[in-house]
């Protein structure tokens, strides 16, 4: 028997696999010049976060699932 009001709340770690990011990385890193992606936590999932970078969050139905961080990119492309 299984429970339909069951909502289970995704991780980003969950939606991006590594070789999603492993995909997805270099034409994040071709837009934005050095890029990575953090979990909610602020956990490192891909790319080198610079001291310096600016987190703008991803997210999903509301919540932050976690961060894009930029040190080089345009406010505006953040």
């Amino acid at each position: 028997m299984s429970d339909k009001s069951f909502d289970r709340e995704w991780r980003l770690d969950e939606l991006l696999e590594p070789a999603a990011l492993a995909r997805l990385g270099p034409v994040l890193v071709g837009l934005l010049g050095d890029v990575a992606v953090l979990d909610a936590g602020g956990r490192l999932l891909w790319g080198e976060l610079a001291g310096e970078a600016r987190r703008e969050p991803l997210v999903l139905e509301l919540e932050a699932l976690g961060y894009l961080a930029s040190a080089g990119a345009a406010p505006h492309l953040l």
